[in-house]
C-alpha cells in the first residue's frame, strides 16, 4: 500500500505498476490496522487486518468484500501473506503455522498444524515452494507438493543460521536471494551457488 488520501488508495504491483482504487469502506475508520496487502494474478486483492481477519476483494466490485479467519478462529491472527504464480494465497501466523485459502471450501485452512515457530514473513520462491522467514529460527521452506517444511542451510562463519530473525525475503531478476535480518543487516545469496552460501553481509545501521 503506497498511500491513502480521501477515499482512494494506491497499490503498487510489481507487474501491473501503480494502480488507484477507491477504498472498499465508506468509513475510513474501518481500515485501521491493515498489515500486509498483496494482489493475486487474477487481479483480486488480499489484505490482513489485525484482529479483524483476512479480507479479499475485487477492485471492480468494491462493495463485495469477503472476510475470513484462519480455521474460522478469530483469535488466530495472520501477520503476513503472499500469493504465488498460480494465484494461491498463503498466510503466516505468530504461533499457529502456515495457512492457505481453499477455494473449494471457501475457508482459510492450516497447512502446518505442528509448526509453532513465529512466522515474520513469507515469500513465493516458485509455484511449489513458499519461503518462510521465522523470528529467531532461521529460513524455512514449505513445499506445496510434498506438504512438508524443511530448513534452508545458510553458510556464514559469524552467524548462527538456525537462530536468525528473517524479516524480509526477496529474489531479484538475476535469481539472487536477499534476506533482511533483524539487527544483522542485509544478506545476499547468489543463485549460482548450489548450496545457499552467504557472500555478503552489510553492517547494521544504528541511529
Amino acid at each position: 500500500l503506497l498511500s491513502r488520501r480521501q477515499r482512494q488508495m494506491c497499490i503498487r504491483d510489481s507487474i501491473e505498476g501503480d494502480q488507484l482504487y477507491e477504498t472498499i469502506y465508506q468509513n475510513l475508520e474501518n481500515i485501521k490496522g491493515i498489515g500486509r496487502m498483496r494482489s493475486a494474478c487474477d487481479g483480486t486483492i488480499w489484505f490482513t487486518q489485525r484482529y479483524k481477519g483476512i479480507n479479499h476483494f475485487n477492485p471492480t466490485n468494491k462493495n463485495n468484500v469477503q472476510t475470513y479467519f484462519c480455521e474460522n478462529n478469530s483469535s488466530i491472527v495472520s501477520t503476513n501473506l503472499c500469493c504465488n504464480g498460480q494465484g494461491t494465497a498463503f498466510f503466516g501466523t505468530q504461533q499457529h503455522g502456515l495457512y492457505t485459502f481453499n477455494t473449494k471450501a471457501q475457508q482459510v485452512i492450516c497447512l502446518t498444524p505442528n509448526f509453532t515457530h513465529p512466522i515474520y514473513t513469507i515469500y513465493p520462491n516458485n509455484d511449489e515452494e513458499i519461503y518462510i522467514g521465522t523470528d529467531g529460527f532461521g529460513l524455512k521452506c514449505y513445499n506445496t507438493r510434498t506438504q512438508k517444511i524443511s530448513s534452508i542451510s545458510l553458510e556464514y562463519p559469524f552467524l548462527n543460521p538456525a537462530k536468525l530473525k528473517i524479516h524480509a525475503i526477496f529474489r531479484d531478476k538475476n535469481g539472487s536471494l536477499w534476506l533482511g535480518i533483524y539487527q544483522k543487516g542485509v544478506l545476499m545469496v547468489p543463485r549460482q551457488e548450489q548450496k545457499l552460501s552467504l557472500i555478503h553481509i552489510s553492517e547494521p545501521t544504528r541511529p
